[in-house]
Parts: structure tokens; C-alpha cells; sequence
């Protein structure tokens, strides 16, 4: 969760929240993001980012600059491969 407080963002106040839906069908985990105008009264419609066969996406977070511009990392990997073992 993030809260955008800067004096000059003009969403200053919002609250952003971002998850990874784990569905458990081994297919994908998307990143989604909600976002609250109003105190967390009611949130936006979630927006999917990722999309996809990357059944890995984790440990998503989000954070605004100055001018509302906002910025979403997560980490994910692709299964499957494994790095050659030396003898």
C-alpha cells in the first residue's frame, strides 16, 4: 500500500494498493493495482498489469513521484530451466 503525500502530485491523498493473485492453477499470477480518491472509502476497479504465462510475479509495490507519476516494481522469474551443474 502507498499513500501519495506530496504537496505537488495532483492525486495527492490517494491510496494505492497492489497485489499478486496466486489462482492456483499454476498458470499465471497476475500484478493488479486499486487505487482510493476518497480515504479508502471505496476503491477503483482493479487494473491488471501483467498478463501472461509468468507463474512466479511477487512481491509487488508501488510508489508515486512528486507529480503523481506512479511506479510499480515486482519480481518474477520463469520456471522451468535450471542452470547447468558443474561436475
Amino acid at each position: 500500500m502507498h499513500v501519495d503525500l506530496s504537496p505537488t502530485s495532483p492525486f495527492r491523498g490517494s491510496i494505492y494498493v497492489t497485489w499478486v493473485q496466486f489462482n492456483g492453477n499454476g498458470t499465471h499470477s497476475p500484478v493488479n493495482v486499486a487505487y482510493s480518491r476518497d480515504g479508502a472509502r471505496t476503491f477503483s476497479t482493479p487494473a491488471q498489469i501483467s498478463a501472461g504465462q509468468v507463474r512466479n510475479n511477487q512481491d509487488a509495490r508501488i510508489v508515486s513521484a512528486p507529480d503523481g507519476t506512479l511506479y510499480l516494481t515486482f519480481d518474477n522469474s520463469v520456471q522451468g530451466a535450471r542452470a547447468p551443474q558443474s561436475t
